[in-house]
């Protein structure tokens, strides 16, 4: 390895142990910031309690990032394998995350699963799939690798979601609304994600009928998609946003929660 790779091997090191002191720093303060984070996790470990009936199964978790959620369900299922194409990301995780070092983690492709077919009875996907260049293939891949009647769980940006519109509009919330109208036809948006430490991505926000009607097209049966609350204050839930999230949440909110049966 020559001077400018190892420079630039030392300089991603820095990157991702700084985003991962970051993303840590952000789940432990009380802020509206570590809510919106947090609030996925619940929504998702609801949906596994609803549809999982026993937990001495095998859980893939189809681009666990920062190994977050794995650490949080760790103590709950017999056997969880951690996949990411990030090989940096997995090395970080055991370094970061001492709670999962028994865990397995696999370096892999969710569009090209590196698992023999019908292997795993649950597959978890967080905020993952609306980085995927092709989100079919990755689909694809996921029904291929779940067992008969497997359960897929996955999260995906809503575009309801006046959060997102400004993101799509780089801050101005208008541009954003432009975007978004002018995309409703196709039932997405798409853009490319830049994360705080310069990192970027492409990144789709979806209707929930154009990824209900995706979900479906690959071999899903939908059980259950619903949304995260829509209003989420850095304090309690106050009563008004109580109240605005029951009458709003069946439209409106920050990611769709979708729960599949593969057929």
């Amino acid at each position: 390895m020559n001077r400018k790779s190892l420079i630039k091997d030392y300089m991603v090191k820095l990157q991702y142990k700084k985003s991962f002191k970051n993303r840590r720093k952000i789940l432990q303060e009380k802020s509206l910031r570590s809510r919106l984070y947090k609030i996925r996790y619940v929504t998702v470990l609801e949906c596994l309690t609803e549809f999982v009936k026993s937990h001495d199964v095998t859980l893939l978790d189809a681009g666990c990032g920062d190994g977050v959620f794995i650490s949080k369900i760790v103590c709950q299922f017999s056997r969880i394998i951690g996949l990411d194409l990030s090989f940096k990301s997995l090395s970080y995780i055991k370094e970061k995350q001492k709670e999962i070092q028994y865990v397995p983690l696999v370096q892999g492709d969710i569009e090209m699963l590196p698992f023999k077919s019908d292997k795993f009875p649950l597959i978890v996907s967080i905020e993952t799939l609306e980085h995927l260049v092709i989100i079919e293939k990755g689909l694809k891949e996921m029904h291929r690798c779940l067992s008969p009647d497997g359960i897929l769980i996955v999260t995906i940006p809503s575009v309801m979601n006046p959060r997102n519109i400004n993101i799509v509009g780089e801050s101005s919330f208008l541009l954003g609304l432009k975007k978004t109208l002018l995309s409703i036809r196709k039932g997405y948006i798409e853009h490319i994600w830049k994360d705080e430490q310069g990192f970027e991505y492409p990144h789709r926000i979806y209707c929930k009928s154009k990824i209900k009607r995706i979900i479906e097209e690959y071999g899903f049966m939908i059980q259950t998609i619903k949304n995260t609350p829509l209003i989420i204050s850095s304090n309690q839930n106050t009563l008004i946003e109580r109240i605005i999230n029951r009458f709003t949440r069946s439209r409106f909110g920050e990611l769709l929660i979708v729960g599949a049966i593969k057929k």
